[in-house]
Formats: structure tokens, C-alpha cells, sequence
């Protein structure tokens, strides 16, 4: 993947995803998501997205916020807006090859549940989509990323995955409230043998709209 892509991070998210998911479980003999930390995810992640883009690319993991907003240019006048939490850390920020600019921010989630809400999924998703709109044409961000895994009862999984699209777009549109970014969300099957239960990675993806 030599250039930043919706497919191609889209693509890469859900191979690591789910066979991180079908390792840890083999390795632990659990299939339960919220027994593994989620770290272990963010630096699979980490690691695959280095390993592509690695000639091309820096990863840097925990990055400050600040220092990203900073970086892509993405600096307004004004109060900081509180969802961007200014002081906090990003999971995974993609830079360019010198690891100045930032061109894409990604969190990761272990397990989101039905209503995208108690696990913090509504949050990353504002987050997100703030990071996207900030400084306005100054911002060098090219994509927000949220990659999480979800569970579901057998044969529930379609409903699962319709309605998490939707409620992410809900959060989404409450920020983007001008319709200036495009949000999309994916899913891929993970295929573990556990009686009652399906498995599936989720990818969105936040970028501006043309």
C-alpha cells in the first residue's frame, strides 16, 4: 500500500483485526473480547500498517493530540473545542515520510456494543470527525479511522452490524452538521467456532467530502 487509500486501510484493518482476534483467543483459549486489553490490538495495528507502509509512512503510537493538531495544521482561533481532547493521546497517527505532517488519526476499540454509546465508541466518532473539521482548509488530516471488533448472538449479526453503522453515522452527523466529510462504515466475518456467538471487525472511516 504505498499511498493512504479507503480500501487499502479499510482492507488492512479488518485482515489484522481478525486474525488478532482468532490468535489471542487460540493463545488464551477465551472467546470472550472484553478478556483481552485492548493494546493488544492497537499495536497489531500499529505493526501491520508499519509493516505496509513503512517506506512511505512513520506510525507513531500515543501521539499527543495537541501535536497532531498542530502538525496537519489544523489550528482555529478560539476556545478548543472539548471533543477534540487537546490533551490527550491519539492510539495511531499515520505521518508522512520525514514524521512531520499527520495525514491520518485511527482509534481503536475492542468491543462496541449495540448502541455505540457505553463504550465510548460515540465519543472516538465525535472526536474524530472534529479533528477532521478543525482549522477548516489549513487541515492536512486526509482520513479519520475508528477499528473496533463487535460480538452478536447467532444469526443477529446483520442487525448488529446495520445498526452500529447507523448510530455512528448519528454521532458523526452531529459534529459534521454542514455535511463537509463523508463517513462510512465496513465489516468482515471472523470465523471462530464458539456455540452462540459471531464475531466481526468494523472499520470507519471519516475523509472529506469531494
Amino acid at each position: 500500500m504505498s499511498s493512504l487509500t479507503v480500501s487499502g486501510l479499510s482492507s488492512l484493518t479488518h485482515v489484522t483485526l481478525n486474525a488478532a482476534v482468532q490468535s489471542v483467543f487460540v493463545m488464551s483459549r477465551i472467546s470472550n473480547l472484553n478478556s483481552i486489553p485492548e493494546y493488544f490490538f492497537t499495536v497489531r495495528l500499529a505493526e501491520a500498517m508499519s509493516g505496509e507502509l513503512a517506506k512511505n509512512r512513520v506510525i507513531r503510537m500515543e501521539f499527543p493530540v495537541a501535536e497532531l493538531m498542530g502538525g496537519a495544521g489544523a489550528i482555529q482561533r478560539g476556545p478548543v473545542s472539548k471533543d477534540l481532547r487537546i490533551d490527550g493521546r491519539a492510539d495511531i497517527t499515520i505521518l508522512d515520510s520525514m514524521g512531520k505532517v499527520p495525514e491520518a488519526v485511527v482509534e481503536v476499540k475492542r468491543r462496541v456494543r449495540y448502541g455505540a454509546d457505553s463504550t465510548g465508541a460515540a465519543k472516538d466518532i465525535r472526536r474524530l470527525s472534529k479533528a477532521m473539521l478543525y482549522g477548516g482548509e489549513s487541515n492536512r488530516l486526509k482520513f479519520a479511522m475508528l477499528a473496533f471488533l463487535t460480538d452478536a448472538t447467532n444469526g443477529q449479526m446483520r442487525e448488529r452490524q446495520q445498526e452500529l453503522a447507523d448510530r455512528l453515522h448519528d454521532h458523526h452527523q452531529a459534529i459534521d452538521k454542514l455535511q463537509q466529510l463523508t463517513i462510512s462504515t465496513t465489516f468482515s466475518s471472523i470465523p471462530i467456532d464458539d456455540d452462540g456467538k459471531e464475531f466481526a471487525s468494523g472499520v470507519t472511516i471519516i475523509r472529506r467530502a469531494r
